[in-house]
């Protein structure tokens, strides 16, 4: 989508001061002006969904729910063979079943 640069700059202004509905954070002000104003998003709540998606994949964050199956997971401990139970990989790993 061809942008006029002059334009995209005076747009970018307020965004890089920080708007003050989210000021203590300049990145994500930032980077939510930059989707708006290069025509990405239509809406502040846009903006941040599309930045925060960013700023999850980046950081290597699981933004979408992720569904693991067990049955049961065997392991040997000193030798001996241990079962270990979907319940309690639930419990250590603090997962909710559904």
């Amino acid at each position: 989508m061809p942008y006029d640069r002059t334009e995209y700059n005076t747009c970018m202004g307020p965004w890089i001061k920080g708007q003050k509905d989210i000021k203590d954070d300049r990145r994500m002000s930032f980077c939510v002006g930059a989707k708006i104003c290069s025509g990405k998003a239509k809406t502040l709540e846009e903006g941040k969904k599309l930045c925060a998606a960013g700023f999850a994949r980046k950081l290597g964050i699981q933004s979408e729910e992720m569904r693991l199956t067990i049955d049961d997971l065997t392991v040997k401990i000193d030798g001996k063979e241990v079962v270990i139970s979907p319940e309690l990989i639930t419990k250590l790993c603090g997962c909710k079943r559904k």
